[in-house]
Parts: structure tokens; C-alpha cells; sequence
């Protein structure tokens, strides 16, 4: 038993071997060239395409017991990465471990290495596998030294598929635990009035459900190649039984005990699919659902708006009433303002001249009459005057902004009415020449047409 491992710190660097060194291994142990597809799987790139990946590949010389057969494939798993998780990010990344397996009889191929002649050489080359293979290869190594069941081709395989079927239930309830949220996200959202639109399902969210669908799509991809893989392998691993252990051993050599779990590997892939595609459905189930809700969700609103709008207009018109009887009570208080004003203005004039004058121009005399003075006339004389100046200045205040108003237009009026003047003034300038000048033609012609006409009465006397 041989097994080589070439290991990668991360998923997404290059693999811990050179170029060289893998072609010596290769041709050290005569590795078929469908192996080179497993390896283009591996190494930096931006993106993935899980159809890319191969299928189970079997080589054999012979279908007789004895000869040497050999087989590759690649198993996809499903790992927690443990990362500090940043927006668009998930807690899940998808590896994959290629893996070749050769079994044969001693023969001069293999220089390098020797075995006892009736001893079946099995080789294994492991690419990339997880801690977990890592570690039990070296359990299996020390076990396989004094067990001969634990260098059966079987076991190992079995361990690999295993390990490889390990991640994917909890990789499937994580998505199914982000697809319900997303339901949820639309099913228990508040839309009735007057709650309001609880609704809130943007773009983005759209775009995360398409994300998910499209994982859900690439599990599907890589189940199925998992499953030919299954497949593949336990019909190998049969063949494997009829070399390694000989058609004499019957069921003492373990190899049904492993194709059973082989059957039962089967059967989780097969569950595994199942689920994925229920999962795929109800993805595809909230995108309906949403198509549907958002035209629903769109006269809901403008139902609601109008609703709203038709509150605000019973909110404005009580406003324009309490507006409006406000209006009244102040149109009240200023003509009452006004009132007072006025007689203001009357009595002030009287006022300012008995307080000037300083007299008593109302007394009462010693019968207790009231006597007016002999010069309260001055009282009349002067507050009069003043009580009628008062009252223009008061309504040439009021009217002001009307008298600079008139004002202004009949400024522009008369500049206008001027500038008309002028303009036929200048116009009956120009005029006066052309008029002399139309004259004057009309004299000489006349005088011209005169003489011709004289001319022709005195032309026959002449002769």
C-alpha cells in the first residue's frame, strides 16, 4: 500500500508541489492522463463552474483477475470556513480532493518501488484532501501493517466518500434556513391599513434570492456528479475485491460490509438531491409569489394614498374655516381699531390746544351755571384747522402706495405722449422738402407742357 499526498494551505491558492516533481509522480506511477482533468480543477481562479469538474474515469488492461486497473475522480465537500464574514459573504465554501488509485500486480513498471511477488500493489495519490483524511491516512497506515482488511481498496475509498458526503446535510439546512427567512420576510409582512406598507422586498433582495436559487442550482450539479461518482466507485471497488482478495476469500474479506455502505452513501446523495430540488422549488415558489404580490402591493398603496389624500383634504378645509372665521374676527377688531382711530384724530386737535392755551374756556360761575368763556372761539378757530390737517395727513398716509401708483402711471404716460410729439415733429420735418420739391416739378412741368403746346399752335402760321 502506497498513498502521496500533495496538500494546499487554501482553497484558493496553487497546490504545495511543483510542476516537475508531479510529472516525476506521474510517470513514476504510470498515471493515466484523464488524471490531468482532476488537476485543472485546482489553482487560482475568479470564478467557478461546477460543470467543469469530471465524472468517475476507469482504466484497465484486462477484465481478468491479476492485471492492473486504475481509476480517478473528484469529490466535492462542503466545509465551514470559520472567516470573519463581511457583506456577500457565507459561512460555507465548496473544496473538492481529486483522487487517483492504482491496483496491480508486482511488474517492471514501477522500478521504484519492490513488493513480494504475490502481494497486489495498491497506490493511491490524494489531492487536496481535508484535516479530517489527513489524519486518518496515517491511522489506517499504521493499522494496515498488521491488518490486511485495512489495505483493501474498499476502506479507502469509503473513507474518502464519506468525508465528502459529511458537509452537505448541514450546507442544505443552511440554505434552507436562509430561503424560509426570506419567505418569511414576505409572508408575515404587515400591508393592511392603517398599519401601513410593511412590505420590503427591494432589488437587493431579489438579486440574494437569485444568489441562493443559483447555489441551490450548483448543489444540484455537484450531487449528481457525487452520485455517478458513488456509483462508479462501488462497481470499482468490486472489481478491486475480485483482485485484491481472490474469488477463494468469500465474505471474510470485508468487501461486502463496504459495498453496503457504498448503497447507503447512495441513498444520502439520493436524499440530498431531493431536498435540493424542494428547496429549488420553494425558491422558485417566493419569486412567483412576489411577481404576484408587487401589482396587489402597488394598488394597495395608491388605494391608501388616495385615502390619505382624501384626509388631508377634510384636515384643509376645516383649517381654511378656522382661517376663515379668524379673518372675520380680525376684519372686526381692525374696523374697531379704525373706529377709534378716527375719533382719535378728531378730539386730538382739541386736546393739543387746551393744553397749549392753558384755559378755561368752559367755568361755572357762582350760580353753578356752566358759563362759556369769552374766548373759546379760539378754540374753535384753531382746532379745526388743526383737526382737518389732521385728518388729510391721515388719509394721504392711507392712500399712499395708491397716489404713488397713479403717479407712476401718469409719469409713463405723459413720457410716452412727449415722445410721440416728438417724433411727428421730426416726422413733419422730413416731410416739408419732399412736398416743396413734388411743387416745384409740377410748376416746370407745366410751364414745360405750356410752351410745347404754344410751339405747336404756331407752328402752321409760320408757314
Amino acid at each position: 500500500l502506497q498513498v502521496f499526498i500533495v496538500r494546499q494551505e487554501r482553497s484558493w491558492t496553487t497546490l504545495n508541489v511543483s510542476k516537475r516533481l508531479f510529472k516525476d509522480l506521474m510517470e513514476a506511477l504510470a498515471i493515466f492522463s484523464a488524471f490531468w482533468e482532476c488537476m485543472f480543477t485546482f489553482g487560482t481562479k475568479d470564478e467557478e463552474h461546477e460543470c467543469v469538474f469530471p465524472g468517475f474515469s476507469l482504466r484497465s488492461s484486462s477484465s481478468m483477475p491479476g492485471k492492473d486497473t486504475l481509476a480517478s475522480y473528484v469529490l466535492r465537500r462542503a466545509e465551514l470556513n470559520h472567516r470573519k464574514l463581511e457583506e456577500g459573504q457565507i459561512p460555507w465554501s465548496i473544496r473538492q480532493t481529486a483522487v487517483y488509485h492504482r491496483l496491480d500486480r508486482q511488474s517492471g513498471t514501477l522500478p521504484l518501488f519492490s513488493f513480494p511477488s504475490n502481494e497486489q500493489r495498491s497506490s493511491f495519490v490524494l489531492i487536496s484532501p481535508s484535516k479530517r483524511v489527513d489524519e486518518r491516512v496515517g491511522q489506517l497506515l499504521k493499522q494496515a501493517q498488521s491488518d490486511r482488511r485495512a489495505r483493501t481498496p474498499g476502506v479507502w475509498h469509503s473513507l474518502l466518500v464519506s468525508d465528502s458526503i459529511k458537509g452537505w446535510q448541514g450546507y442544505i439546512a443552511w440554505l434552507e434556513e436562509d430561503v424560509k427567512a426570506r419567505s418569511d420576510q414576505i409572508t408575515f409582512a404587515p400591508v393592511g391599513y392603517p398599519k401601513g406598507d410593511g412590505f420590503r422586498f427591494s432589488v437587493e433582495d431579489r438579486q440574494a434570492l437569485k444568489v441562493v436559487e443559483d447555489s441551490i442550482i450548483d448543489l444540484q450539479i455537484i450531487l449528481s456528479t457525487l452520485m455517478e461518482n458513488i456509483l462508479g466507485i462501488r462497481s470499482y471497488c468490486r472489481r478491486c475485491c475480485g483482485i485484491y482478495c481472490g474469488k477463494e476469500s468469500g465474505n471474510d474479506c470485508g468487501c461486502k460490509s463496504v459495498a453496503d455502505e457504498f448503497d447507503q452513501y447512495a441513498s444520502e446523495v439520493s436524499l440530498f438531491l431531493t431536498r435540493a430540488s424542494i428547496l429549488r422549488s420553494r425558491v422558485i415558489s417566493i419569486q412567483n409569489l412576489v411577481l404576484r404580490l408587487i401589482p396587489r402591493l402597488s394598488d394597495l398603496l395608491r388605494y391608501e394614498d388616495q385615502r390619505a389624500l382624501k384626509d388631508l383634504t377634510l384636515q384643509s378645509q376645516e383649517e381654511a374655516c378656522t382661517m376663515r372665521s379668524l379673518t372675520e374676527k380680525t376684519t372686526e377688531d381692525a374696523a374697531a381699531v379704525k373706529v377709534l382711530t378716527i375719533i382719535g384724530v378728531i378730539f386730538l386737535p382739541t386736546t393739543f390746544v387746551a393744553n397749549i392755551f392753558s384755559t378755561e374756556f368752559v367755568r361755572t360761575d357762582d350760580n353753578g351755571h356752566v358759563v362759556a368763556s369769552a374766548n373759546s372761539w379760539l378754540l374753535a378757530a384753531i382746532a379745526l384747522p388743526l383737526t382737518f390737517l389732521t385728518v388729510v395727513t391721515w388719509w394721504l398716509c392711507v392712500r399712499y402706495h395708491h397716489i404713488s401708483a397713479l403717479q407712476r402711471s401718469l409719469r409713463y404716460f405723459f413720457a410716452r405722449l412727449w415722445g410721440w410729439i416728438k417724433w411727428m415733429r421730426w416726422w413733419n420735418k422730413t416731410r416739408v422738402p419732399d412736398i416743396e420739391n413734388r411743387e416745384c416739378q409740377t410748376k416746370t412741368g407745366t410751364t414745360v407742357s405750356m410752351r410745347t403746346l404754344s410751339r405747336k399752335s404756331t407752328a402752321p402760321e409760320a408757314k
